[in-house]
């Protein structure tokens, strides 16, 4: 039997073995700490995932606000959602340098992600402005979010078939 590419699984069919290729997620991070008077500190990852099935990938714009509301995933059912990637997009794309007052707003609009029931104490994850969150959820229909702040954020949530 020959090596397999990635992004290709073997799948035997009653007839015949042959080689089916599979859809792929792939994640690049790099991440780098500059402490004071000290050389930076620099983790690299390069991550590749096959997907089980062959369905679109869900992604929309959303704006959070001070409530907790459960994720949405467009046409996927929670059952079908392999990974997400939430994006808080406070002060992206901004054509103009912003005044204290709007850095101030933009530095407050801090979304929390949590996996569990509205209404029973939860222990949330962080999303900065300008920051993405990619995760894997044990159950997505369990994840809900709100902002910290009384605005709503605006984010982009995109999600991806197991």
């Amino acid at each position: 039997m020959e090596d397999k590419e990635v992004g290709e699984s073997i799948i035997l069919d009653a007839r015949e073995s042959k080689v089916v290729p599979r859809e792929v997620l792939t994640c690049v991070l790099n991440v780098t700490h500059h402490p004071l008077g000290e050389q930076p500190h620099h983790s690299a990852f390069a991550l590749q995932r096959e997907l089980d099935t062959h369905e679109e990938c869900y992604t929309r714009r959303i704006f959070i606000g001070p409530a907790w509301k459960p994720l949405g995933y467009g046409p996927l059912a929670p059952y079908q959602v392999g990974f997400i990637l939430l994006q808080n997009n406070m002060g992206v794309n901004q054509q103009l340098v912003p005044s204290d007052k709007q850095r101030a707003k933009i530095d407050r609009s801090v979304v929390e992600i949590a996996l569990g029931e509205i209404g029973t104490p939860l222990v949330p994850m962080l999303l900065y402005p300008g920051w993405p969150l990619l995760f894997r959820p044990s159950n997505a229909g369990m994840v809900v979010v709100r902002s910290q702040c009384v605005e709503e954020v605006p984010c982009r949530v995109t999600a991806y078939p197991r």
